[in-house]
């Protein structure tokens, strides 16, 4: 017994010590592309102070209307209960039930940690795994968040493009290439992802795929042939109304800093900077949504200080829901 033993943990130890090693070196990956990511905002927030100039940035952040900035701030908030109302629908859609109000705190959790988890999609994980927790079905949850944000970015989209046909000549020639582009690109992506749900089965996969795809994968993605029609559409015209306050949000920062900009250009620009917030090379956005900013806007002749400003004032709206979503978090904590 004791040599069964013996060659049983001989045999054992390579496995072992492989798994370990496997770990150590995912973890040394996650932290160098996290370093990548943190080197990259530092670089372009710091491009972008050096264009547009410290004092001059800050000089137009201190002089900012703090009406218009209320405004600006009750509109973001607002949108949050039209994002849970989305949500709510999505979730109704796969036979989940959530209150309004239960998905607005937890979307408030998820602007929490969207700022303390280094990528874009840290706050859509948590009000995921926090719902999913619940008793509800993981799977169909995750499901519901892809959906829901990619419902929100697509009809954001959409209202660019119909700005860009009503106003042609008021956008910049950039501008509509890269904004007909991520339309083409959407529209794309959205029909293949959903024609094919309802025809692609685990069964059909090559017999060496199998293995690797688990359960939860393809529970996932079948849920996409789960909505019917009515509840994509439901969720993508509660999408403009969030999308319009969005843009009002912006309006309401340009009042506040004093920038003459037209609702037109937001229009035009505000769909390109929520998609840019989605690469991920930076942390949250941070860096490419201040180049964005003022690469955009410096299209129609507003300065990068002023730009600059007016990007900082929109992330400084999401560092305030943060913060509420940190209290919600701590009181669903106690209340566990």
């Amino acid at each position: 017994m004791t040599e069964i033993a013996d060659k049983a943990k001989f045999e054992l130890e390579p496995v072992v010590v492989a798994s370990d090693k496997n770990a150590v070196q995912g973890g040394s990956r996650r932290f160098a592309y996290t370093l990548l990511k943190l080197t990259v905002s530092f670089a372009l927030i710091a491009a972008m102070l050096c264009r547009a100039g410290f004092g001059e940035t800050m000089a137009k952040l201190t002089s900012a209307s703090l009406s218009w900035l209320l405004a600006a701030a009750v509109a973001y908030f607002l949108g949050v209960f039209l994002r849970a109302w989305r949500w709510r629908v999505l979730l109704a859609g796969l036979e989940i039930k959530a209150t309004i109000g239960q998905l607005s705190r937890l979307y408030l959790v998820g602007f929490f940690f969207n700022q303390i988890i280094p990528t874009g999609i840290g706050g859509d994980a948590m009000r995921a795994y926090m719902l999913a927790a619940k008793g509800v079905g993981s799977a169909k949850v995750a499901n519901s968040v892809v959906v829901d944000r990619a419902a929100g970015l697509y009809s954001l989209l959409l209202m660019g493009a119909v700005a860009m046909l009503l106003r042609p000549y008021m956008v910049p020639k950039s501008t509509a290439v890269l904004l007909g582009a991520m339309v083409a690109l959407a529209t794309i992506t959205v029909v293949l992802v959903f024609w094919s749900a309802g025809r692609l089965t685990l069964d059909m996969l090559p017999q060496r795929l199998k293995g690797r795809v688990t359960k939860l994968i393809t529970d996932f993605y079948s849920a996409f042939a789960a909505y019917k029609l009515g509840t994509l559409l439901n969720a993508v015209l509660i999408s403009f109304l969030f999308n319009l306050l969005l843009v009002l949000t912006n309006i309401f920062l340009a009042e506040a800093l004093a920038i003459n900009v037209s609702a037109w250009h937001l229009l035009f620009f505000v769909p390109i900077i929520s998609a840019t917030l989605l690469i991920p090379f930076s942390i949250n956005g941070a860096g490419t949504r201040e180049l964005t900013y003022v690469y955009l806007l410096g299209q129609v002749g507003i300065s990068a200080e002023s730009a600059l400003a007016m990007s900082l004032s929109m992330y400084g709206l999401n560092l305030l829901l943060g913060i509420l979503g940190a209290g919600c978090f701590v009181l669903d904590r106690r209340s566990a």
